[in-house]
């Protein structure tokens, strides 16, 4: 099964996070009647792929939030957004961001490979091709039709 397209990507592409969209924070963030919990929205570096979605959503970063001490934790992708469900501000300055920020470079180099591999694959199965149909072309070349009298 192919999961990933064939297209060369450089390491410059690598999907990782940029910042934390504070319009999307509780409005009464920092006073007596702040949440102890809430979602945090951080915005990606460019739109994840349909691919590192279903990594990142999947079980593997979730196994690591709750290895690392982070249960309740959830996470979901909307658009360029990273969503940090039941979470905190204090939370991601302790580590939780570095933990996020790892696990999805993780995932965007293992994809990134993973279609460099594809693209490679498919280059040489195209060379390999163009050997074959010159090699056809050849020996149609070699028949003659030449007439055998004088």
């Amino acid at each position: 099964m192919t999961l990933l397209s064939p297209t060369v990507v450089s390491d410059d592409t690598r999907l990782g996070l940029r910042h934390v969209l504070p319009n999307t924070l509780p409005t009464n963030l920092d006073s007596a009647d702040a949440p102890d919990r809430y979602t945090v929205d951080a915005v990606f570096t460019r739109r994840a792929s349909r691919d590192e979605i279903a990594l990142i959503t999947g079980g593997v970063v979730r196994d690591a939030l709750r290895a690392a001490g982070y249960p309740e934790v959830g996470i979901e992708i909307v658009d360029r957004r990273l969503r940090i469900l039941n979470t905190s501000i204090p939370e991601l300055q302790s580590g939780l961001a570095s933990l996020l920020a790892d696990q999805i470079a993780d995932i965007s180099d293992m994809t990134i490979d993973l279609r460099n591999d594809q693209a490679a694959a498919a280059l040489r199965a195209a060379d390999e091709q163009r050997v074959h149909a010159a090699a056809v072309v050849e020996l149609a070349a070699s028949v003659s039709f030449a007439t055998s009298r004088p």
